[in-house]
């Protein structure tokens, strides 16, 4: 299994076991979620490769190549979300670090976990927090 296959089998387990913890089966109801904007979309891109070129800002303000998230070789865990989300995000992240304590993989060992936040005024200070 290469890098790619083995990205896309963590992200559909991470996917899988986000929106299978009890509080975020709790939370969600399909009549509450709201259009942000009416131009956004969404498009089944499986079995594509991200753009390894895309630069991201890290916690010290540095630009990083989404390519250098790579680097160890190791399957890389992405999760998108806000820092400052008041409602489900917190509660899907923290259900999704306990089942991967449960699971005896170890972070740096096993994979690596990287958090991106989607919300483009939420900065390097956020992310340190």
């Amino acid at each position: 299994m290469n890098v790619s296959q083995s990205i896309t089998v963590v992200m559909s387990l991470v996917v899988a076991v986000a929106l299978c913890t009890p509080g975020a089966l709790a939370q969600y109801s399909p009549t509450s979620v709201t259009a942000v904007d009416e131009a956004a979309t969404m498009a089944d891109r499986l079995g594509s490769q991200a753009a390894m070129d895309a630069h991201f800002v890290d916690e010290q303000g540095r630009s990083l190549a989404f390519s250098e998230l790579f680097e160890s070789g190791r399957p890389v865990i992405l999760n998108l979300g806000y820092f400052g989300c008041p409602g489900l995000c917190s509660a899907v992240l923290n259900y999704f670090i306990a089942d991967l304590q449960d699971s005896g993989m170890l972070p740096g060992e096993d994979f690596d976990l990287v958090t991106l936040s989607i919300d483009p005024v939420e900065g390097p200070e956020m992310a340190r927090e």
